[in-house]
């Protein structure tokens, strides 16, 4: 079984950008990450990341906190109980937004 890698980076060349992701050791697959450019990155508060699907990241802002989930929806020719499980995992990681929190899906849920 490989192992999930779970980091933030920080880049500085070009891009300025805070990147939290997830993804498999050894190859770059199965993962999912939210590229923050560096002059927002001050406003995040926190990122968890759910499974190797789903990262969620929550935000200061002037007038509302902002929760942002990126996800990594399974292909069609995934079993069925794979897709049920991610959904339902999106389901919950939704269910504990907090209230107030405006909340933003991004990602690849195409199946």
């Amino acid at each position: 079984m490989q192992m999930v890698r779970v980091g933030k980076i920080s880049l500085s060349s070009g891009i300025n950008s805070t990147i939290p992701f997830s993804g498999l050791e050894d190859v770059h697959r199965r993962g999912v990450a939210i590229v923050i450019k560096n002059k927002h990155s001050e406003s995040l508060v926190g990122w968890e990341l759910m499974n190797e699907k789903i990262i969620r990241a929550r935000f200061f802002s002037r007038h509302i906190k902002l929760t942002v989930v990126q996800c990594y929806a399974p292909i069609d020719e995934a079993s069925e109980e794979e897709k049920e499980a991610f959904y339902l995992a999106l389901q919950d990681t939704e269910a504990r937004v907090p209230k107030h929190d405006m909340l933003v899906d991004l990602g690849d849920l195409n199946a």
